[in-house]
């Protein structure tokens, strides 16, 4: 059987790059997800697990062309992602501390500033019913793109200093 767009796509139009009136196509998902990973720094080392979270998450995304519900599956992998960033920055932290202590945490130490880390807490609060569902959820295109951009964003971000600090 060969691969179908999800028909919900034909409903969807005129969002990024689109031609007015023109459906999303598979290769407009592409080019929305490929600039995400611009803002990533290469590693091989520290973050790399982060780093293989959101190329998951980007693949979910393109491929949320032929089953719109993986949308939310790449923001829940986004999220993971978010979180092995900041797993890897207090590495020290007892493996049961709570994600949004490690958030408060880096808030506290200037490694984030007040707004992200409330833009942070705000993707924990988004997360959590996607971790443990009582039933479908579905996300709109756009709410999509916003988490998926952020979480690449604040990944970046939180994964950068470690990197440095490990170069020779």
């Amino acid at each position: 059987m060969a691969p179908h767009p999800d028909p919900r796509w034909k409903s969807v139009s005129e969002f990024g790059a689109t031609a007015p009136g023109r459906p999303i196509s598979f290769g407009d998902l592409e080019d929305l997800a490929s600039g995400w990973s611009e803002c990533l720094p290469e590693s091989t080392g520290p973050g790399a697990g982060a780093l293989a979270l959101l190329r998951t998450a980007r693949s979910l995304f393109i491929h949320s062309w032929f089953d719109y519900e993986f949308m939310v599956i790449a923001c829940l992998v986004s999220f993971q992602a978010v979180e092995a960033a900041f797993r890897e920055l207090y590495a020290h932290a007892v493996a049961t501390t709570p994600f949004r202590t490690l958030v408060d945490r880096a808030e506290r130490d200037g490694v984030l500033s007040h707004d992200v880390a409330d833009l942070i807490r705000s993707g924990v609060d988004l997360r959590n019913p996607l971790s443990h569902p009582a039933t479908q959820i579905e996300f709109t295109i756009e709410l999509t793109t916003m988490t998926l951009e952020s979480t690449h964003g604040i990944v970046a971000g939180v994964i950068a200093p470690i990197i440095a600090a490990s170069a020779p």
